[in-house]
């Protein structure tokens, strides 16, 4: 019975897996095929009729097992993607769904009871200029995308009420804007600049894939300490961010725990 789930497991995912570049146009079946999984395509690939996967877009090919691929590339403009997490703006409202700005060439819609917990009588009151935590749930090119600010079935729910809720109204805070490829650097779960503020200063953060990042500290120093290193980060190495943050914290009169 081991030897038969790790067979499974080993078919699941995508073990020869390495990152590469590619040039728009590019044919990537070959390279991302070897999950007997049905394929996610994200950001910069597409399905051609004839079974292809191909590249749009210049960039780095990524894989997050079990099967979901995409390209690394910066955007001028955010395009959504499903299971995207986004930071967006509450712009307008009407009895049944909330019209959202993520960034994208048009608004995305939310719905009244589109969060843990909701019901008619029993709902958050959002209004135009509240910031949310959301993911893409609807991401095609002929209609406005569509969000949700329920958590997937794979994660445990909490209730909006609670305040513990994953995805919901951001309150407070301060929000900056990056490039949609440092914020694909940020949700890593190895992300060095993170890793490093975190040992020293306590604070919170949602990273829009988007290029929207919420952040959250104990005082407006802390605050300004953390965004100074997130944008600084870009384009650096490992060992550049750890330093640039050692000396931002040593200037601030913080040290690393």
């Amino acid at each position: 019975m081991a030897e038969e789930f790790l067979l499974a497991a080993e078919k699941s995912i995508d073990l020869a897996f390495k990152p590469r570049t590619c040039l728009p146009g590019d044919d990537i079946t070959q390279h991302i095929t070897n999950v007997t999984q049905k394929l996610r395509l994200g950001a910069g690939l597409v399905a051609t009729c004839d079974n292809r996967v191909v590249s749009t877009n210049a960039g780095v090919l990524r894989y997050r097992p079990p099967n979901r691929y995409w390209l690394d590339f910066n955007h001028k403009r955010y395009k959504p993607a499903l299971e995207d997490g986004v930071v967006g703006m509450i712009v307008d409202r009407n009895a049944e769904f909330y019209r959202v700005d993520i960034g994208s060439s048009s608004y995305a819609t939310l719905g009244m009871l589109a969060f843990d917990g909701a019901s008619k009588r029993n709902r958050p009151n959002l209004q135009p200029g509240t910031l949310v935590y959301c993911r893409v749930v609807r991401a095609t090119k002929d209609l406005d995308a569509c969000v949700t600010c329920e958590a997937p079935s794979h994660l445990a729910k909490k209730d909006w009420m609670t305040g513990l809720a994953i995805y919901g109204e951001l309150v407070g805070g301060y929000v900056l804007k990056t490039s949609i490829g440092l914020a694909k650097t940020l949700i890593q779960d190895d992300c060095i600049v993170l890793e490093a503020l975190g040992r020293a200063i306590p604070f919170e953060l949602a990273v829009g894939m988007n290029g929207v990042v919420w952040l959250n500290s104990k005082s407006n120093q802390d605050t300004i300490l953390i965004a100074n290193a997130i944008l600084n980060s870009e384009g650096l190495t490992a060992a550049q961010s750890e330093a640039m943050v050692v000396k931002l914290l040593q200037e601030h009169g913080t040290s690393q725990h």
